[in-house]
Order: C-alpha cells, then sequence, then structure tokens
C-alpha cells in the first residue's frame, strides 16, 4: 500500500478536533503579481515545535484566505537561536523563514523610511559599535513623526530595549 513496506496497520479515530483558535502577531495581505498572506511571528525563546505551530498557522490561514501563505519568525532571544524550520514527512515538506536579528545590521533598521522599522535597530548587530552611541542615534530617526506618535514609539523603544538588557544605558 503507497509502495511502503508495514508490519502492521491500526485503525484510528476518523474525528478530527476542528475549532482550534490561534491568535499570530503580525498578518498582511501582500499585493503582488501573484497576491499572497504574510504572517510575522516574534520569538524570544527557542521552540522545539515551532515548525509544527507554524504549519498549524499556515493551513489555518490559507483555509480562512484561500490565498498562498508565507512565513517569517523573528528571533529576538539572547541565546543562539536553535529551532527547526521545517516538517518533513514523506509526501511533502514544509518549511518557513527564520531570521535572527543579531545576525542583521542595525543599520539595516536605522535606514528605513518607516519609523516603526527603525526601532528594530535597537536589536540587530552593533558591528563592534559602542552601544551607548548606537542607541542615542535610534530616537533621532524618529524626528520627522507626529508627537503622539513619537511618545508611542519611546515607549516601544525602551521596552525593546529591555529585551537586549539596555535599560540602564536607555535614558
Amino acid at each position: 500500500m503507497l509502495g511502503v513496506d508495514y508490519d502492521r496497520v491500526t485503525a484510528l479515530p476518523e474525528e478530527l478536533q476542528k475549532n482550534v483558535s490561534r491568535r499570530v502577531d503580525l498578518l498582511f495581505r501582500v499585493e503582488a503579481p501573484a497576491p499572497f498572506v504574510l504572517q510575522v511571528e516574534f520569538q524570544k525563546k527557542n521552540q522545539p515545535t515551532m515548525a509544527r505551530r507554524m504549519l498549524v498557522y499556515a493551513a489555518l490561514i490559507h483555509d480562512k484566505l484561500h490565498l498562498p501563505v508565507q512565513q517569517l519568525v523573528i528571533y529576538l532571544g539572547k541565546e543562539r537561536v536553535n529551532m527547526p524550520t521545517q516538517v518533513v514527512m514523506p509526501s511533502y515538506t514544509f518549511e518557513y523563514q527564520l531570521i535572527d536579528l543579531k545576525s542583521v545590521s542595525y543599520r539595516a533598521f536605522l535606514d528605513s523610511p518607516l519609523p516603526g522599522l527603525n526601532l528594530f535597530a535597537i536589536l540587530g548587530n552593533f558591528g563592534g559599535e559602542d552601544a551607548g552611541r548606537v542607541l542615542q542615534t535610534i530616537p533621532n530617526a524618529l524626528v520627522d513623526t507626529s508627537a503622539d506618535e513619537l511618545e508611542k514609539y519611546l515607549i516601544q523603544f525602551e521596552q525593546l530595549s529591555e529585551l537586549r538588557n539596555f535599560r540602564t544605558i536607555v535614558p
């Protein structure tokens, strides 16, 4: 059967639980020549079951929106990233993209025209530059925002600084 040698076949219950509810971190419909859905998850710790979790998300998103799904996990943790990015089965392989922000230069974020993205510079790789000096440049990238937006971004900046243990450096 199915071209697989086997010793025994055991019947399993046919009913699968479908009332699964999941909340993703970010979800976007991307208008392109071939539209798709982009799911972004932020992860602070290595999770051995991340690939299976992302597979469930992909199936739920595709079932609801009927569009191809691309997934990105952004790792914010302190330890070395060590999560599987694939679920391999005999008939198919599922895979998502994983980015460790410590491997991305802070300048890639700082030079972005999007103020919210500028904040992620604090999580990037400083490449040996003085942390205090780098941290002072990040709020300067927010000068063209309104007072309300600036207040929101500075709160987020403070929160992100805690992920890198920069609480004592950030004013």
